[in-house]
């Protein structure tokens, strides 16, 4: 447990800095992870638990809390009955276990929240729902949601109050939170980190924002709409160049950003070595 706290420790300081850098110099192309074609038997033991998971939302959402327990009982069932292999990455699963597990706590609290709960089944269902569609699924209707946040975000940013900044990038980060799990099913780790890396610099710069200082923030808000895109699949092959001022010497540039980039890449490889290691089979 250490060392994985130690490597994320050492993610986050050297990512936070090169977060924007790293996503702009890198070709963005919406990768998408290769999964296999179910089987006739994946693809219905998907649509089971995608059936039960929207129960249990619509049960939760109503308020329907006994019959909102019968449904994580079966979503969990077919969850443990599914076979993965060539559905998704090890991430993926993971992903969909937290999803579950998280649901189901929240349910089972002596007072449960109802927001909690309410934001958990969603989460939940977006994921199961990403498994069972390859193709229109769900989460994939958040784009303009999370692209209408960030212009949020830069027009908080110019208008010069911290207040609504900071209730812009809440909105944008729990908006993404709901729909990470679903995109973790179905996109490379090292996207997902890429991703996960600019949201952590946009809620650092937000929580530093002070009036009189917006080009940095609105400059992020900007710059998240291409990361955003690439997540989504809407950009393809489009590079996009950060002019650095003042400095002479773009060999040093790129090893540095280089550098970041190994980071990123040897922790995600780090973490899917550690996940195989703990994983059983369902």
């Amino acid at each position: 447990m250490y060392g994985n706290q130690w490597w994320r420790r050492l993610w986050r300081a050297a990512i936070s800095t090169l977060a924007l850098l790293i996503s702009l110099l890198v070709t963005v192309n919406g990768s998408v992870y290769a999964a296999e074609k179910p089987t006739e038997e994946q693809q219905r033991q998907a649509d089971a638990l995608d059936q039960a998971a929207e129960e249990f939302y619509q049960h939760v959402t109503s308020q329907d809390l006994v019959k909102a327990l019968e449904s994580i009982q079966k979503v969990l069932q077919h969850f443990k009955a599914l076979s993965y292999e060539g559905l998704t990455q090890v991430e993926g699963i993971h992903a969909l276990a937290e999803c579950v597990m998280d649901a189901r706590l929240e349910l089972t609290k002596a007072s449960p929240s109802m927001e909690a709960l309410e934001e958990s089944s969603a989460r939940l269902r977006l994921a199961a729902d990403s498994l069972a569609h390859s193709k229109g699924a769900l989460w994939q209707q958040y784009y303009k949601i999370l692209t209408d946040d960030l212009e949020k975000i830069g027009q908080a940013s110019l208008g010069g109050s911290g207040e609504k900044v900071a209730s812009a990038v809440r909105s944008f980060k729990l908006h993404y939170e709901r729909i990470r799990p679903a995109a973790v099913i179905v996109r490379e780790p090292s996207e997902i980190s890429m991703v996960d890396a600019w949201v952590s610099r946009l809620e650092a710069v937000s929580e530093q924002f002070e009036k009189g200082s917006s080009d940095e923030m609105t400059g992020i808000a900007e710059q998240g709409t291409g990361v955003i895109a690439a997540l989504f699949g809407k950009a393809k092959e489009t590079t996009v160049m950060l002019p650095i001022k003042g400095y002479s010497n773009p060999w040093i540039w790129t090893l540095f950003i280089g550098g970041g980039i190994g980071i990123a890449l040897a922790y995600t490889a780090y973490r899917k070595y550690d996940a195989e290691k703990r994983i059983r089979p369902i």
